[in-house]
């Protein structure tokens, strides 16, 4: 075949690739994408196209080989830095995110979302002043824009600017008056200043806009709690638990049982430790108070003072699996025979510290993962840095 009859005939795969994602095909696509590029290994459109569906897929790693080529091909060509750094913040890789967000803005400084994504990349790693700065830059291109005054709002917060955070979730919802999140956000910022009556409000209208948002359950449950309205409370974690059922191992089927524990003085409702992987999980609350949740296991704290210097000591541990801020923090207690405890003395209670991030928490499978890391560590020699101890009172 000539090389006019392969160009015309890789166009012709190329669009027809266009027609399958269009029509929402994308095992179709990829097979026409890549039949394109067979034919014609220079058509950049093709490999960025197919790394876009990729990216969707999940397939991160072909995704950023697709857009690395089309860049080598055309390296003034804003869209495929724009796209690698939407997979490389699918990974977590943010620095590399903000890199090709930046050369993107360099090529084509009048993209908003360019900016809004590279703001957010800013946030995650901690920089709010920079985050602050791109998100006005995305509300001077685009006033209207609502997500980017609830995202100012919330980097506005992290930097105790409590004013500015408010005012900047009240314009996202005036200017989008169903954006759940920004009800939500505001009501944590009214929480956090003691101002309950307003944050059950805003949660209250962000459960009614959105009622699978797990997380508005359980931050009015606890603004309840702290009217003593320990009824309420109690209805809004079971509708939690209701939406996400895994959500129920930890830390919310604890927090359940101390709180009819505590309150109710329905002792036989309390819930059972939960046992998996040959490891009990002593759960400790979210808001860093030391105190384990489960009524069933505080005999055995009050009897081991060194536990209980533990889960106090533990509050303030990294995630196990990310390293961002800690939501669940607890300890395993380890039997005698399982893996983990080798290498420790005899005739001692075991423990391993632990503390997991809310995205974390909120991932299918998340307490393999650590019994996962905990047994990577131990045989890897780091059993001291992943906080294995043992404690005898």
């Amino acid at each position: 075949m000539s090389k006019s009859k392969h160009a015309r005939a890789s166009h012709a795969y190329y669009n027809q690739g266009i027609t399958y994602v269009q029509d929402g095909e994308t095992d179709k696509a990829i097979t026409a994408f890549t039949e394109a590029i067979r034919l014609n290994p220079r058509l950049v459109e093709a490999y960025c196209n197919r790394g876009v569906i990729y990216g969707r897929r999940g397939e991160t790693e072909k995704a950023i080989a697709d857009h690395t080529k089309a860049i080598r091909m055309a390296p003034k060509m804003a869209q495929a830095y724009y796209n690698r750094a939407v997979a490389y913040a699918r990974q977590g890789k943010t620095e590399k995110a903000i890199a090709d967000y930046t050369e993107t803005i360099r090529l084509n400084p009048r993209l908003a979302v360019v900016y809004f994504n590279r703001g957010i990349a800013y946030g995650i790693e901690g920089d709010y002043n920079k985050a602050i700065a791109d998100l006005t830059h995305v509300i001077r291109l685009d006033p209207e824009k609502a997500d980017a005054y609830s995202n100012r709002g919330v980097f506005y917060r992290k930097q105790g600017e409590t004013e500015k955070a408010i005012a900047d979730y009240t314009e996202a919802i005036r200017l989008d008056p169903d954006m759940a999140e920004a009800y939500f956000n505001r009501g944590v910022t009214y929480a956090e200043h003691s101002k309950t009556e307003k944050a059950i409000a805003d949660y209250t209208e962000a459960i009614r806009l959105k009622p699978t948002l797990v997380s508005a359950y359980f931050n009015r449950r606890d603004a309840y709690k702290s009217l003593g309205e320990y009824e309420k409370a109690n209805a809004d974690e079971a509708a939690a638990i209701r939406i996400v059922p895994k959500m129920a191992i930890e830390p919310y089927c604890y927090k359940q049982g101390i709180a009819y524990f505590a309150h109710v003085g329905e002792h036989d409702k309390a819930i059972n430790p939960f046992e998996a992987d040959g490891l009990r999980r002593i759960v400790v609350s979210e808001d860093r108070g030391g105190l384990p949740y489960n009524p069933g296991i505080k005999a055995e704290i009050d009897a081991n003072p060194g536990l209980k210097r533990m889960l106090e000591e533990v509050r303030d541990r990294p995630c196990i699996l990310c390293g961002s801020e800690p939501y669940v923090n607890g300890v395993y207690s380890v039997p005698p025979g399982h893996e983990l405890s080798q290498g420790l003395l005899p005739g001692k209670a075991r423990y391993c510290r632990y503390s997991v991030c809310e995205r974390c928490v909120s991932l299918k499978g998340w307490q393999e993962r650590v019994t996962a890391r905990l047994i990577e560590s131990h045989r890897a020699g780091g059993f001291r840095r992943m906080d294995a101890v043992r404690c005898d009172g």
